[in-house]
C-alpha cells in the first residue's frame, strides 16, 4: 500500500512545503556528490489521518547507479516529542508553582565546593572540622565557590535586590556576615 503512494501523499500537508523544498535542495547536492546525505524532521499522516512525528533520513547512492537511487530511512519520533512536551509542561508547572510561593527558594551549584572538598581528601586532610577550625577563612572560600542559578520572585523581594539577575552568580564572599558563616 505505502509503495504505491508518493511521498507527498503520506505527508502531512503543513509540511508538504518544507518537504519539498528539502527534496530539492537534496537533489542539487546529490549532483554534486557521490554520496549525498540529507535529514529532515517533519509529519507524516497514517492511514486513519493520525499525526506521526518522524525523523526522515535519505542517502544518495548516485555513485553506484546512473539512475537516482536513494536509501530513505524514516524514525518515528513521536513518542520523543509528546514526552518532550510532557516534559516542558511539567517544568512549566513546577516553575509557576516555584514562582508563586511566598517563600524564597534559591537553586545553587555547590560542584565547586565538592570539587575543593576532593582536593583537601587529596592533599590528606582527614578531619574536615579540624581543618575548618584551622583555617578560619576556608568557610568564606568554600561559602565563594557556591554559584546562584536560580531564585524565586519570593526571594528577590526579600533581598530587595530589584531583579533576579542580580542574585545570581557566584555569592561574594564579602556579603557573608559573620552569623552566616558560623552556621556554615
Amino acid at each position: 500500500e505505502l509503495l504505491e503512494m508518493s511521498p507527498a501523499e503520506l505527508t502531512h500537508p503543513d509540511d508538504l512545503e518544507l518537504s519539498e523544498a528539502f527534496m530539492a535542495e537534496f537533489i542539487e547536492r546529490e549532483k554534486a556528490e557521490a554520496f549525498a546525505r540529507g535529514m529532515l524532521e517533519k509529519r507524516y499522516l497514517n492511514r486513519s489521518g493520525t499525526v506521526i512525528w518522524a525523523r526522515t533520513a535519505v542517502t544518495s547512492l548516485a555513485a553506484v547507479s546512473d539512475e537516482p537511487l536513494r536509501i530513505v530511512h524514516v524514525l518515528d519520533t513521536s513518542l520523543q516529542r509528546r514526552a518532550l512536551a510532557e516534559l516542558r509542561e511539567s517544568e512549566a508547572r513546577y516553575r509557576s508553582l516555584v514562582d508563586l510561593l511566598p517563600v524564597g527558594i534559591w537553586e545553587e551549584d555547590y560542584s565547586e565546593v565538592g570539587e575543593w572538598l576532593d582536593s583537601l581528601r587529596a592533599a590528606g586532610v582527614t578531619d574536615l572540622a579540624a581543618y575548618l577550625e584551622e583555617n578560619p577563612g576556608a568557610v568564606r572560600y568554600a561559602a565563594g565557590l557556591i554559584e546562584v542559578l536560580g531564585v524565586n520572585p519570593a526571594a528577590v523581594s526579600y533581598i530587595g535586590a530589584g531583579e533576579e539577575t542580580a542574585l545570581l552568580g557566584r555569592i561574594p564572599t564579602e556579603t557573608i556576615s559573620s552569623d552566616t558563616e558560623a552556621s556554615l
